[in-house]
């Protein structure tokens, strides 16, 4: 096989992995079972030879091989370098660093053969309208109608973050891809996209949608999208679509999984991403990524040294099995069984548990859904408030039967939601009884002028379902609904149980999860923890600081010597239960839990006395230490040079007098967050480093550090913050 190597840092990029004995005995073994799906074994490869391809001084590209008929080495140091590159800064929308990012994408795909073309379009933010940008790559087949496979990934990240995990390793990922597929004989054209993602509307992803033609879309088999996938926390992967089905490229990277590293990856609900744009316009997509996100995501400590460079390279092992059977000149087109994959119709299942966006915009429910709602209407209401009226196909309360469902917007957020049952030729009495087992009994009958109207309510979800007969059938309106909160359990924090208005088995998970993120000496610190719930999206969790029982009584006690009652503060901590866990007991996001559990905890360290005062003064509290120690934490009049730029701001999506700033500095609360669950590193800001590390002072907050990691199950540490020696 031809080797070629390019110039300056391309050139020791290849030198540098040419000569890497270890890197290839450490994944060779495995990565052969990916070479064996072409049925040909990679033999006398001594790595990668398209990194970077040779041009001459006019420009042109030196001659090449135009196809390689095996497929190389994954290589780690491609990955870790991309890795590198693209975290050199935040690349925040719009920034200098996503401008960069930009380029460097675009060269390197460049370099590989590819025809990049870059897409630029605008969008309305707070500070005015803006740029984004996205990167397209393609590499055509010999047939215009041949099937299209896209692999995609988002290159910027958010504000104050380097992004190296999220999502710096699947942009590193997808570059790696895009290299070994370069010169694979194909008889199906590739496209690699790299999106600004552009906030929750996913506008990048959506913009290319919109650019594609009906028969392009028609051609597109499968688009899979590579999200974070390296922190060291987590090596399990997950299958991510809108529904938590399957479709066609999902179901061939599960099986590629199991071959390649023995275990096939699972899907799940995932609506977060790109992929609800393609499945709007029916185009079947799956996401590749982490089950859980890494502590550090969207901080500044996102750093390359969270990342494990080899799980990436274990999962473009992956992509590009499942990629060459889709690719392979002895496979018919795909096109008919992926758009037709197990006879989807494209309507939207409704389930129990999912939420119903009121209050979002016609825009980010479309895209939550991966449904084109039909804008059927545009009226005002009384109060004179617009109001539009879109339609959707979509499945309710496990009935099989597409029911098309109007979706009220007034002034833009979602308010109504209304059912044609009877249409779909569903029954009054059989919506009724679909809707009781779901959710139970109906809470109120009303009689009214066509018979009895019946209700019924989803606190979790904040659903409010009324079933109204009509003269001619029936209505059924869904509306927002917002309870007061219910309590199920109150325990200790070592889990014993005080007191009990509701069972419910969720509690046991919770309260194993408190205790192993509590000191030992919690009960000493915490009287209380309780279980209750508001509804998803309410507030997750609180602690309380007192000096009254729970019946409202003062809680006091009687000092041994002087014989006189003191009263006894302390703290009560209340933990929602359905913002950790759904009600089959599974995590909705585990990351963000313990996250939360650690900052609660972090609030009443901030306003306890230290232990130990090793000068022997008056004890102080840790928050009153950190202030002291970081004045600056506190609220600082902005100096009138720096509240209006010099000059019009030229960075696109930056605020004004925000560009080229470091990142803010945590709080106490954040800042102890990070002590106790992020990966030291010595390349965190400084002015992150110096406020994380403050709590290293403390023998009893290095042990309890200990604790938690040790009863997480943690990765020892992949580095050191500034100042360790």
């Amino acid at each position: 096989m031809k080797k070629i190597h390019g110039a300056g840092t391309a050139a020791a990029k290849g030198q540098k992995t040419a000569g890497s004995e270890a890197s290839r005995k450490h994944s060779s073994g495995r990565r052969l079972l990916c070479v064996l799906l072409m049925g040909a074994v990679l033999a006398g490869c001594a790595g990668p030879s398209t990194r970077v391809i040779v041009r001459s001084e006019t420009g042109s590209n030196h001659e090449l091989p135009e196809e390689i008929p095996v497929l190389e080495e994954v290589n780690p140091y491609y990955i870790q370098e991309s890795l590198t590159v693209l975290s050199e800064t935040s690349r925040y929308g719009g920034s200098r660093g996503e401008r960069d990012a930009v380029k460097y994408i675009q060269q390197l795909l460049g370099d590989y053969g590819y025809q990049v073309e870059i897409q630029r379009f605008r969008y309305e933010t707070e500070f005015g309208v803006r740029t984004g940008t996205n990167v397209e790559a393609v590499r055509e087949a010999s047939s215009r109608d041949s099937d299209i496979l896209v692999i995609c990934s988002n290159h910027d990240t958010a504000k104050e973050s380097p992004g190296a995990n999220n999502n710096g390793s699947g942009t590193a990922a997808f570059l790696e891809t895009a290299r070994l597929l370069s010169r694979i004989p194909t008889d199906t054209e590739l496209r690699f996209v790299s999106f600004a993602q552009c906030g929750r509307e996913r506008l990048g992803a959506r913009h290319y949608v919109e650019s594609l033609r009906k028969r392009e879309r028609e051609r597109i088999v499968g688009v899979v999208e590579l999200d974070q996938m390296g922190h060291v926390s987590d090596d399990e992967m997950v299958l991510g679509t809108v529904d938590g089905g399957s479709v066609y490229t999902g179901d061939l990277l599960r099986t590629v999984s199991r071959k390649v590293l023995g275990d096939s990856w699972p899907y799940v609900c995932r609506t977060e991403g790109s992929i609800g744009a393609f499945v709007r316009d029916e185009i079947p997509a799956v996401s590749i990524s982490q089950k859980w996100n890494g502590y550090e995501n969207g901080t500044p400590l996102d750093l390359p040294e969270t990342v494990d460079v080899e799980q990436v390279a274990q999962t473009v092992d992956v992509i590009c099995g499942m990629a060459l059977e889709m690719m392979s000149t002895d496979t018919p087109s795909m096109m008919a069984k992926a758009h037709s994959y197990n006879d989807r119709d494209y309507a939207f299942v409704q389930k129990k548990d999912t939420p119903a966006w009121f209050g979002e915009s016609p825009e980010f429910v479309q895209t939550e859904t991966g449904r084109t709602g039909i804008l059927n209407g545009i009226n005002t209401d009384a109060s004179g408030r617009q109001v539009e009226k879109y339609q959707f196909r979509m499945k309710w309360f496990d009935v099989d039967q597409i029911i098309l469902t109007d979706y009220y917007f007034t002034d833009g957020g979602l308010s109504l939601i209304s059912l044609e049952g009877e249409e779909a030729g569903i029954e009054f009495d059989d919506m009724k009884e679909r809707i009781t087992e779901l959710y139970g009994e109906p809470i109120g009958e009303n009689s009214g002028p066509n018979g009895t109207e019946y209700d019924w309510t989803d606190p979790v979800y904040h659903k409010f379902f009324a079933l109204i007969p009509e003269t001619e059938g029936y209505d059924l309106e869904i509306r927002e609904y917002w309870t007061d909160k219910t309590v199920y359990e109150q325990r200790s924090p070592k889990g014993q149980i005080l007191a009990s208005e509701k069972e419910d088995p969720r509690c046991d998970v919770l309260s194993d999860l408190i205790f192993d993120i509590l000191p030992e000496d919690g009960d000493e610190i915490i009287e209380s923890v309780s279980y209750y719930t508001d509804g998803i999206g309410g507030s997750a969790g609180y602690v309380e600081y007192g000096n009254e029982n729970a019946d409202g009584t003062s809680m006091s006690g009687i000092d041994g010597e002087g014989g006189q009652e003191n009263s006894r503060f302390y703290w009560r901590m209340s933990v929602d239960l359905e913002d950790a866990l759904d009600r089959t007991g599974n995590w909705r996001n585990r990351t963000e839990t313990i996250r939360m559990f650690t900052g609660l905890y972090g609030e009443i360290l901030e306003q306890s006395a230290i232990l130990k005062q090793e000068d022997g003064s008056e004890q102080e509290t840790y928050g009153a230490a950190f202030a002291a120690r970081f004045p600056e934490a506190e609220e600082e009049p902005i100096p009138e040079a720096k509240k209006q730029p010099q000059a019009p701001v030229t960075r696109v999506g930056v605020a004004p007098g925000e560009a080229g700033e470091e990142a803010a500095p945590p709080d106490f609360k954040t800042a102890f967050q990070m002590y106790v669950l992020a990966e030291r590193s010595e390349k965190a800001p400084e002015s992150w480093s110096i406020r994380i590390d403050f709590f290293r002072q403390f023998e009893e907050l290095e042990a309890y550090r200990s604790r938690v990691r040790t009863n997480l199950n943690m990765p020892s540490e992949v580095g050191a913050y500034a100042g360790e020696d």
